[in-house]
């Protein structure tokens, strides 16, 4: 279940290379491909990837993010998947399983050193399908001034068509005991997925 073709992960391969050359700035997104838009949706699942600071800032993000699309009629559920490359396509079906979303948003950091000749193969594991392409850029974590910097890279899928709807990057760099931060980052997502006509709906009165 959840499975791609060849044919299409080759695809997502090559197309992140052209972001290279754009010019980027500390919090923004940037969205580099989009899929079926104007679907409606109801159960919204986010996931989390990475080191000890990407797992807090994304506890902080993923509670906005739950709740500004919970005032839309969409419910949502944020689970943490480690920071384990091995265990990374096993906790996507568990947290998947739990849930029953129909739209997932997986948030991730890419790891420092990818096994890019096992990628060639004719892989169909999903962290290799989910998280690449991904173009890694410059990051830091000052923990004495609580200085989160750092270039978060973004899934919007179906599980049960294993489709993507839109794959993009978060470029941050805020403090990480400010809520502003958290609020910045998660206008720029919700603001981004609206302009693209994508989990769009009416807000509950």
């Amino acid at each position: 279940m959840y499975r791609v073709s060849l044919l299409i992960f080759l695809f997502l391969l090559t197309a992140g290379v052209i972001v290279k050359a754009q010019k980027l700035k500390d919090n923004d997104i940037l969205t580099y491909e989009t899929g079926d838009t104007g679907r409606s949706y109801k159960k919204l699942l986010i996931t989390g990837f990475g080191t000890i600071p990407v797992r807090h800032f994304m506890e902080n993000l993923s509670g906005l993010l739950i709740k500004h699309y919970n005032g839309r009629s969409v419910n949502g559920a944020y689970e943490y998947i480690g920071n384990k490359m091995a265990a990374f396509n096993q906790n996507v079906q568990v947290a998947v399983s739990k849930h029953q979303p129909d739209i997932a948003l997986c948030i991730y950091e890419v790891p420092d050193n990818p096994d890019t000749l096992a990628m060639a193969g004719r892989s169909r594991e999903y962290w290799r399908w989910l998280m690449y392409p991904g173009v890694k850029y410059q990051k830091a974590v000052h923990a004495r001034k609580q200085k989160f910097k750092q270039n978060l890279q973004a899934v919007l899928w179906e599980p049960a068509e294993n489709k993507i709807v839109w794959r993009g990057e978060i470029f941050v760099s805020g403090n990480a005991a400010w809520d502003l931060t958290f609020e910045r980052i998660s206008g720029l997502i919700t603001g981004e997925l609206a302009r693209l006509n994508i989990l769009t709906t009416v807000p509950v009165n």
